[in-house]
């Protein structure tokens, strides 16, 4: 698939499917909507789960990590989805150990 100009950036990203990210979208345009969305609000969003670690808020910290695996596994993100699911278990779990490692 040849990407538009403004996501080819996605390409350079190891561990990033493209396939199974547009397979999980369901069309090319619909999957660089997705990818330049979650471009778009990384930093907001990984800001979020690091305050909510700092302040121990684990009911908030368990609810954004399971955001980030459901969003990672959609851009086609397997690696990341899945280090974000054993985050939501910990945190599920109340294993502070866990998320601190």
């Amino acid at each position: 698939m040849e990407l538009p100009e403004n996501i080819k950036w996605i390409q350079n990203i190891e561990g990033i499917d493209i396939d199974a990210g547009i397979s999980y979208c369901g069309s090319e345009m619909q999957y660089i909507k997705f990818a330049c969305a979650f471009y778009d609000t990384v930093e907001t969003k990984a800001g979020e789960i690091e305050k909510a670690y700092a302040d121990k808020d684990i009911k908030f910290y368990t609810m954004k990590v399971h955001a980030l695996k459901s969003t990672a596994r959609i851009l086609g993100a397997a690696e990341l989805s899945n280090l974000a699911e054993e985050l939501e278990y910990a945190g599920r779990d109340n294993d502070i150990g866990k998320i601190e490692e």
